[in-house]
């Protein structure tokens, strides 16, 4: 109620937190919390969803975590339960905290599986999940188009995108170019549900059902031909927490991590032609490719470090 008090108090709370190392989190903030936390360094997340996450939050959630990712804080989801895929899919590509609330013994053990590593770790990607561009025009213009939203993981000459879409109404297809979220080369796009995929420009018109949701993954073409979906046991394929690492010379070049007492996992990719795979670090198992569709699966076992 006057000019003073709110910069007295979300300064003393940081201010106060900040010797000890201590980040802080606002929850239930309004546009003058998302402007204010600039002010701090060590405000790192903000809840950009109304209480009780479900798709009934998921446009205000998308819009609100761009501001969120403007001022440099991590956008997270209210609590939801563990079986609510689409929810759980969100919240993982929010980039911030995921937060389930299922009653003792009723949680959805496997799905969390795609959202973190047995260690707790999230594997998700490099920014937060937010419309693109065309989205924004369509909803100032109230379309009722489908909303599509993109991430990403960078590995610097390779970018790989997440692509979220869902119906707002009557008008389920949802029809973007892959450029308008800011792809510039070929890519492998994969039906992370579907678990299809085919060869997409950037200017190619893409017409995709929404009704409910959709999810996509654009894997970067590398020199080799070669497109890496990554560990799609994860929502986030490619995420630095699992991916640490993954460049194209002719060759694909990846180094993965794993949690303590993880004992290997799968890696998808795509070829036009039969592949060969290595380790330098680790162990890799047999390698099995889909001549039909060009998809290959291989097995990767950690070294002693806890890479390969």
């Amino acid at each position: 109620y006057n000019l003073t008090d709110g910069d007295a108090f979300l300064d003393n709370m940081a201010n106060s937190l900040a010797p000890s190392n201590i980040s802080v989190q606002y929850c239930s903030g309004t546009a003058r919390h998302f402007l204010q936390s600039a002010k701090y360094n060590n405000v790192t997340t903000i809840r950009a969803s109304e209480d009780r996450f479900n798709p009934s939050r998921w446009w205000s959630f998308l819009y609100a975590s761009r501001l969120a990712s403007a001022v440099g804080i991590w956008p997270f989801t209210d609590v939801l339960l563990s079986g609510e895929t689409g929810n759980l899919l969100l919240a993982t590509l929010s980039g911030g905290p995921v937060g389930v609330g299922d009653k003792i013994g009723l949680i959805d053990a496997r799905n969390l599986r795609r959202a973190a590593r047995p260690d707790g770790v999230i594997v998700k990607p490099d920014v937060p999940l937010t419309p693109i561009d065309s989205s924004f025009w369509s909803d100032s213009n109230n379309a009722q188009a489908p909303v599509v939203a993109a991430t990403y993981s960078d590995f610097g000459a390779l970018r790989a995108w997440y692509l979220f879409e869902f119906a707002q109404g009557g008008n389920t297809q949802a029809s973007f170019r892959l450029s308008d979220a800011g792809v510039a080369g070929p890519v492998y796009l994969y039906d992370y549900f579907k678990g299809t995929g085919s060869l997409v420009q950037p200017g190619d018109l893409l017409s995709i059902d929404a009704t409910g949701y959709s999810f996509q993954i654009a894997a970067p073409v590398g020199q080799s031909g070669i497109a890496m979906l990554g560990d799609t046991g994860h929502f986030v394929s490619l995420g630095k927490k699992r991916i640490a690492a993954l460049s194209d010379d002719g060759s694909v070049h990846i180094t993965m991590v794993f949690a303590k007492g993880e004992a290997g996992k799968t890696l998808l990719g795509y070829s036009p032609v039969p592949v060969a795979v290595s380790a330098a670090a680790g162990r890799v198992g047999h390698l099995t490719r889909d001549p039909a569709t060009g998809q290959f699966t291989v097995h990767v076992r950690p070294g002693a470090d806890g890479t390969a």
